[in-house]
């Protein structure tokens, strides 16, 4: 996994189409940015925003309120759309 995530920890609120945009311009897997305190729905506007630029990323948010299989710090996850599509059809793994 050496290099494959751009790990970005306690990411300034505001900055995150900047770093979406830097991530789409390198070898990286995946975007990660963590947050110090940030609740669900600013996740989510988050990840709408960045969707709504980038019509070739596809974004989560992921927070520890959630419980279960969620991050232990508020964060947005960002990947390239036709590549996590491409490996879903891989996988057999269908959008409910």
């Amino acid at each position: 996994m050496e290099d494959k995530i751009l790990l970005v920890e306690n990411i300034n609120p505001g900055c995150e189409l900047t770093w979406a945009g830097c991530f789409r311009a390198s070898k990286h897997e995946a975007l990660l940015m963590s947050y110090v305190d940030k609740d669900i729905d600013y996740l989510l506007s988050v990840t709408e925003r960045i969707e709504e630029k980038f019509s070739d990323l596809i974004a989560f948010w992921s927070h520890p309120q959630e419980k279960e299989n969620n991050t232990p710090k508020p964060c947005v996850i960002v990947q390239d759309r036709k590549t996590l599509t491409d490996l879903r059809k891989q996988i057999g793994y269908e959008d409910e």
